[in-house]
């Protein structure tokens, strides 16, 4: 037991993935089941992730249990090619009769101590509204915030929500017109060689090499990781598409993955061997999502110049509003070494990092539908 703070912890394997997920569904409302853990935080292909337990009695109980846990989740990564290991904070979740004993600062500090141990620079999270200001008190830096960007792919279908059939074609003319005026309009279609994959193979590690020298700090998108975060997920609802401008035997010149539901539909992951690569993936994923009934497409990352080009030449803009916390979420890093590479001032500035929804620890942004 730790002094005043009465809990013990340690380090937690997947024989504690059911303790997780109970954590886990009473601290943010869900009703995951095991496979969720075990999925997240000991499949992942690039290291096994620190994760902690922190054990104690709770106020107002009797027995010793798991009260909190919290973990940093491998990612090799490159910044310009040069290779690195960074982390992604994941899960601070704390039950109400274990809260303010110090054990999300304790567990973020361990986490924290070991993966700089273990040769890693930096430790990236996107920030709750309930969490920020714990991060902020912990060595956490705030660089900036998620965008989300906006498609109407269908401008009719989203009037017809509020307006009668015949008026709501009007005014889809109208919003078209409009859209396509301020460049705003994207455009969809499915080129040659574009279509559905099931599973990822070496051919996306090659792609990756070919592209790594021109991204700044990215994940590594190698095959291994791809299948685990968007094919091999507890719920299934990624749809990934791939991109063969030579033919399906060719080479591999990008992909895109997508969700939807409830109307909209989602982008959350794109890799373009050029840019033309990157503007026939968006407009397939379109063409997919308008024919599956969704009028609009979101696409949500950070301000890096690369992506920002690509979405703003495929007709997508900024959502008009920024809400904190839902479409405007805080981007937090902890540097963890400021001897290694990539540089405090590089981690620290938004504009170098390429980030995607499915680099977020979520595992879908679509809403959760009851067969969930």
């Amino acid at each position: 037991m730790s002094g005043p703070e009465k809990f013990t912890p340690r380090r937690a394997t997947v024989a504690d993935a059911e303790t997780l997920v109970g954590l886990f569904n009473r601290a943010f409302g869900k009703t995951k089941d095991s496979r969720t853990m075990s999925w997240k935080y000991f499949g992942a292909p690039h290291g096994d992730s620190l994760t902690f337990l922190a054990e104690g009695v709770g106020d107002g109980e009797v027995e010793a249990r798991a009260g909190g846990a919290y973990s940093y989740v491998s990612r090799r990564m490159t910044i310009a090619g040069r290779p690195f290991v960074g982390t992604q904070a994941s899960d601070a979740m704390v039950d109400v009769p274990f809260r303010k004993r110090g054990i999300f600062t304790s567990l973020d500090d361990r986490c924290a101590e070991a993966a700089g141990a273990e040769g890693a620079p930096v430790c990236f999270a996107v920030a709750g509204r309930q969490s920020m200001h714990g991060f902020l008190k912990n060595g956490w830096r705030d660089i900036g915030t998620w965008q989300t960007w906006i498609g109407v792919l269908d401008p009719a279908a989203l009037l017809g929500a509020k307006l009668p059939r015949a008026l709501a074609r009007l005014g889809g003319v109208a919003v078209s017109l409009g859209l396509a005026l301020t460049g705003r309009r994207p455009r969809s279609g499915v080129a040659p060689g574009f279509g559905p994959i099931e599973r990822f193979d070496s051919r996306a590690d090659a792609l990756f090499d070919d592209v790594k020298e021109d991204l700044p700090i990215a994940g590594v998108r190698d095959a291994a990781w791809l299948n685990w975060r968007f094919v091999d997920t507890p719920t299934g609802r990624h749809r990934c598409f791939a991109l063969h401008r030579d033919g399906r035997e060719g080479r591999l010149d990008g992909w895109i993955v997508v969700e939807d539901a409830l109307g909209r539909g989602w982008v959350v992951e794109i890799l373009g061997r050029d840019a033309d690569a990157e503007d026939l993936l968006l407009r397939g994923a379109f063409a997919h999502l308008r024919e599956r009934g969704n009028p609009m497409v979101f696409l949500s990352t950070i301000p890096c110049a690369r992506v920002e080009s690509m979405l703003r030449r495929n007709g997508m803009f900024p959502h008009p509003r920024k809400k904190p916390f839902k479409n405007a979420t805080p981007t937090i890093i902890r540097v963890l070494r400021e001897d290694l590479d990539p540089s405090p001032s590089t981690l620290l500035d938004p504009t170098q990092w390429y980030l995607f929804d499915g680099d977020r620890d979520v595992e879908h942004m679509s809403p959760a539908l009851p067969e969930d």
